[in-house]
């Protein structure tokens, strides 16, 4: 067996992760730190190896907006921008807003869309190669 964390997730001695998290949140842990490496926070890492009992904990506290509307939570993403509604004009290292990241359930992507945009993002914004979510979006398609 490798270091912990390498090949050992089904051993009796690791666990899972969503429990261990579980715990550590109930004792005060952040909920939404991004580690050094790749910028990234504990629901995107859940979100890329597809870890759905971690997302679906995590969901339930982050105001990651971006991993909200990118796997749909709209209710905790109405919450958090009652809360913080600028957040909703949030952009990252490559100027992206939220609303580049939408989910591919149509239905859902539009109403998070909306939501968004009444909470003041700006469909106009331009990334840093010069386009806007639409023109993403649209070549996405």
């Amino acid at each position: 067996m490798g270091a912990a964390g390498e090949g050992e997730q089904d051993s009796p001695r690791q666990p899972q992760g969503k429990e261990l998290f579980e715990l550590l949140v109930e004792r005060g842990a952040a909920i939404d730190p991004l580690e050094k490496r790749y910028g990234g926070a504990p629901i995107g890492f859940a979100h890329y190896h597809d870890r759905q009992s971690m997302l679906g904990f995590l969901s339930r506290y982050s105001r990651n907006v971006w991993m909200l509307a990118l796997r749909g939570y709209v209710e905790r993403l109405r919450d958090v921008l009652a809360e913080a509604p600028e957040l909703a004009r949030a952009t990252n290292a490559e100027g992206l807003t939220p609303l580049w990241w939408m989910p591919d359930d149509e239905p859902r992507a539009i109403e998070i869309a909306r939501l968004l945009l009444t909470n003041g993002a700006d469909p106009a914004v331009r990334s840093r190669s010069g386009r806007t979510a639409a023109d993403w979006r649209r070549n996405a398609a």
